[in-house]
């Protein structure tokens, strides 16, 4: 088979899946996004765990879950969840990033199997600086 993209130049002017090339200005407050989904599977639950030392026993022991944990089934650590939300919402926009996440909260378990999304919603646009900086929208 030939290849229908031998030009290695021209292979970067096809955008990419989930690139994103909006500026400050195009984001509209009350815009919301999905994410794409993924589900949690025992392996990477533990690979995750061992990375981070948690061995509690309701994320690594399974027969102490069953017959002691509230929920009767091991949990997906919430950093863990967290951190796969920030994943789902990863996109190839240059000219964004996160100023931090002051608000987090684990209202709800998720457990080895579950599959997740996110859900995102602007609430307010405050700008950083008060002109755009010098080196900034090719000036």
């Amino acid at each position: 088979m030939k290849n229908p993209n031998p030009d290695p130049k021209a292979r970067y002017e096809i955008p990419i899946w989930n690139q994103d090339v909006k500026l400050y200005e195009d984001y509209q407050v009350g815009e919301v996004d999905r994410s794409l989904r993924r589900t949690i599977s025992e392996g990477e639950v533990m690979l995750f765990n061992s990375l981070v030392l948690d061995m509690h026993p309701y994320v690594g022991d399974d027969i102490w879950a069953r017959e002691h944990g509230l929920f009767k089934k091991r949990l997906v650590p919430g950093a863990m969840v967290f951190s796969y939300g920030l994943g789902l919402f990863a996109h190839n926009n240059v000219n964004t990033f996160s100023y931090g996440y002051d608000k987090l909260r684990f209202i709800k378990p998720t457990f080895i199997g579950d599959t997740i999304y996110g859900m995102r919603t602007l609430l307010e646009k405050t700008p950083k600086y008060e002109t755009i900086p010098r080196g900034r929208r090719g000036s």
